[in-house]
């Protein structure tokens, strides 16, 4: 038989793959954001490609969500979170960015 190459007739299941595998292998970060202007916020987290990166932005905590269980408004606060742990809260996005 013709032997075909799969990537022409399945392009997309490549790319799939691959982010699949680098998920698994760096892992999900959660960026979590609570505040009145966490919100502008998050156009500097998106603006970088980070495909292990899951913004979570909200103005006010919410208890109901389980990832702003405990989080505080006070100001604005970020969050970095992995592996069910979040880091201590930070005041400054640039921080979240600096340790991604």
């Amino acid at each position: 038989g013709v032997q075909t190459c799969a990537l022409p007739i399945y392009p997309g299941s490549f790319g799939l793959w691959a982010q699949a595998y680098y998920v698994m292998a760096a892992g999900l970060i959660h960026v979590v954001g609570v505040g009145e202007n966490a919100p502008n916020e998050l156009s500097r987290i998106l603006s970088i490609f980070n495909p292990q990166v899951i913004p979570f932005f909200q103005k006010h905590p919410d208890q109901e969500i389980p990832i702003l269980k405990f989080k505080q408004s006070t100001d604005n606060q970020y969050f970095m979170c992995k592996n069910q742990t979040c880091s201590p809260p930070m005041n400054d996005i640039r921080q979240i960015l600096a340790n991604i």
